[in-house]
């Protein structure tokens, strides 16, 4: 996965995010849009307001079905355009991935 420079994702939310199959919308999408994608993919819209939109991702047939049943993720917006995310919030935030460097 290739975050875009504009929207600074961290290893570990772009990983949980991929695991759980969550949309990666691209920055300049309208609000609208990204709620449409996150409900097609079964996801369940916790909070929504012009700057924010948290939804839940089941996460059966994961990655992390074994540690999780779900996991949130966070999507920001101004003016009703996508600009961050998704982050990885709640429960699941207290995930640690470790990495080894392979030569």
């Amino acid at each position: 996965m290739k975050a875009e420079q504009s929207n600074p994702l961290k290893v570990k939310d772009a990983l949980i995010a991929t695991f759980v199959k969550a949309p990666k919308p691209k920055v300049g999408t309208q609000q609208e849009d990204v709620k449409s994608s996150l409900l097609s993919n079964s996801a369940l819209v916790l909070q929504q307001n012009e700057k924010l939109i948290v939804a839940r991702f089941y996460t059966k047939n994961s990655q992390l079905e074994s540690i999780y049943e779900y996991c949130d993720l966070e999507y920001h917006f101004s003016s009703l355009k996508f600009v961050l995310g998704p982050y990885v919030t709640g429960d699941c935030s207290s995930i640690v991935i470790n990495a080894t460097k392979v030569n």
